[in-house]
């Protein structure tokens, strides 16, 4: 996949904060790319470079935290894990 510019970041971001302020105040299907627009500050036709609709802008907020919530389990498990790499084998001794 082609690395996004910064701008394209930014744009994502910000479509995502203020999808998720909106979420707070009504439900996604009370929510207009219209609405989302005017909160975010940005033309309709940007919203669409990026987005079908508010529905898919939803749907990668979720894979973000499912990602995100992938990853620290991940490293959670890692650490957890870490300490008991070692395990004696039948053929070693273990002197005390």
């Amino acid at each position: 996949m082609e690395r996004e510019n910064q701008r394209v970041r930014i744009t994502k971001r910000l479509l995502k904060e203020k999808l998720e302020e909106l979420l707070m105040l009504k439900p996604i299907n009370r929510i207009t790319v219209k609405d989302l627009c005017q909160e975010a500050g940005i033309n309709r036709s940007t919203f669409y470079q990026h987005y079908s609709d508010q529905y898919e802008l939803l749907g990668e907020i979720e894979s973000d935290i499912i990602g995100q919530t992938e990853e620290f389990i991940s490293e959670v498990v890692g650490r957890a894990i870490a300490p008991y790499e070692f395990i004696p084998d039948e053929k070693t001794e273990i002197n005390l």
